[in-house]
């Protein structure tokens, strides 16, 4: 039994998923390869991420009509039957190579490419649709896979309003690495880390890019609340830890770190009692799995505002409108009682073991004595 994991960039939230149901597939002694479309595809991948991060950075309220448009929906569909045109099957044929018994897309463009190939007859492995935030895109679901895995009752919901028969369609949460499902509690991983024990900590992130505003909200954080203590992460933006680490080169309620491991990034959601930052799929599906309550400023448009959307109106998450509030709300929230009804309903929504799930559904598509390694 052979997976292939398909995902179009790194680093992404769509790359970890995959790497996530890598993870499982090790847990159960079955083979399983990430393939980054990049590899095979040298200008889609990189195509679509130096045009997203510009939009959202540059224009964010292009990149939101964009994404509401279904006339532009419509438009990306002709330019993928275009493009698959010029490029025949050369994905497939390199896939085949791969001799795979099933192909799993966490992203939405290599589904899309490897959807129109499967239609053209050029393979016949079962395709399995891995979705990875909590509202649907119409590229989801054009054309169809085999399964689609949602992250929620919702966004189950949303799939079947978009054409697919309910019968596809399966919820087993985004997939987080199954290492979420024993954790080490907030004291034990705060001894780990060497952070303080006696006051809260509000952990800051911004992806793996280290996108959005982090230096303002944590120097808003740190002057607004006095007793708390601030972890920031910067991820890959040395530009952001440069001027993190000069503009508070004395701050002692300040940890700033750069590239950290995933386990490290685990560790650091369990020491943490608020987590604020921008509401990728995959990192608000592994806070929900934790029960850490989420503070949003000024999401990222499209789906990451949509996911940020759906958390507040379930109770998991609050938003600040501005950085005024912000340190304002963070405050309301860890010394309130706000906070543990905000855990208990982001735990509601939680899945640790989703990748585990995940794997149990996708296996299903094909016969129970293929699954041997």
């Amino acid at each position: 039994m052979r997976l292939l994991l398909v995902y179009g960039y790194e680093p992404s939230g769509h790359a970890s998923a995959a790497r996530a149901l890598e993870a499982a597939c090790r847990l159960k002694g079955i083979d399983a390869i990430c393939v980054n479309i990049s590899d095979y595809h040298s200008i889609l991948g990189p195509a679509i991420a130096r045009t997203y991060l510009q939009l959202i950075q540059r224009l964010p309220g292009l990149w939101t009509a964009l994404y509401d448009s279904d006339w532009v929906a419509q438009i990306a569909q002709h330019w993928q039957k275009l493009y698959l045109g010029l490029q025949g099957g050369r994905l497939a044929a390199k896939l085949s190579e791969l001799a795979p018994d099933l192909i799993v897309c966490t992203h939405a463009p290599p589904l899309a490419v490897l959807g129109l190939e499967k239609e053209k007859g050029r393979f016949s492995w079962p395709l399995a649709a891995v979705i990875t935030d909590f509202e649907v895109h119409g590229y989801w679901t054009a054309p169809k896979a085999d399964i689609y895995l949602a992250a929620s009752q919702r966004t189950a919901r949303r799939v079947v309003e978009r054409g697919i028969e309910a019968e596809r369609v399966r919820v087993t949460g985004i997939p987080i690495n199954p290492a979420f499902e024993e954790l080490p509690g907030r004291d034990a991983a705060r001894k780990r880390l060497n952070l303080p024990l006696d006051r809260p900590l509000i952990l800051v992130c911004g992806g793996s890019r280290g996108l959005g505003q982090l230096e303002e909200m944590s120097r808003a954080l740190l002057e607004g609340l006095a007793n708390i203590s601030v972890a920031v992460v910067c991820g890959d933006n040395r530009t952001l830890l440069r001027s993190m680490r000069e503009g508070f080169p004395a701050q002692r309620r300040l940890e700033i770190f750069g590239c950290v491991a995933p386990a490290k990034m685990r560790e650091l959601m369990c020491a943490a009692d608020l987590l604020v930052g921008k509401a990728g799929g995959l990192t608000t599906a592994e806070a929900l799995a934790i029960g850490l309550p989420l503070l949003y400023f000024e999401p990222i448009p499209g789906q990451e505002s949509r996911n940020a959307d759906f958390l507040c109106s379930e109770g998991a998450a609050a938003l600040a409108p501005d950085l005024e509030s912000l340190a304002r709300l963070a405050g309301e929230i860890i010394s309130t009682g706000r906070r543990a009804e905000m855990s208990r309903k982001a735990k509601a929504l939680g899945h640790p073991d989703s990748a585990r799930r995940a794997l149990d559904e996708i296996l299903a598509l094909v016969p129970e004595s293929s699954h041997q390694p």
